[in-house]
């Protein structure tokens, strides 16, 4: 199903109030961001690899659980030993403008859809 029929089925049966499981509910609004909610990059730096790759592995991982992962997990995914690499990596997008950290584990992705550039 692409984003365009999930989001239609997402309204309909919003419209008619009949249930929807929270898988099709997380998938409907991931197709919903990935279509309306396009941040700009205009302005922002390019990334190297890893950052992409880090930035990807977020808003996959955010769309898919609704929360952050840990530094480790960030580490555990890009296949790196250490986690203070992976938090130099997420410190990275941090200040290059892509993402904003919200507490201690939260981030909020403000600087790209997907870091395919």
């Amino acid at each position: 199903m692409n984003d365009n029929q999930l989001i239609a089925k997402a309204n309909e049966a919003l419209d008619s109030d009949t249930a929807m499981s929270i898988s099709f509910m997380r998938e409907a609004l991931a197709a919903y961001r990935r279509r309306v909610e396009k941040p700009l990059t205009t302005g922002l730096p390019k990334l190297p690899k890893r950052q992409k790759e880090t930035l990807n592995y977020l808003i996959a991982f955010i769309d898919q659980n609704g929360y952050a992962p840990s530094v480790r997990d960030i580490a555990a995914a890009l296949k790196v030993q250490s986690s203070s690499t992976a938090q130099g990596y997420v410190d990275g997008l941090e200040k290059k403008g892509y993402i904003k950290r919200i507490g201690p584990r939260a981030i909020e992705i403000i600087g790209a859809v997907h870091a395919n550039d």
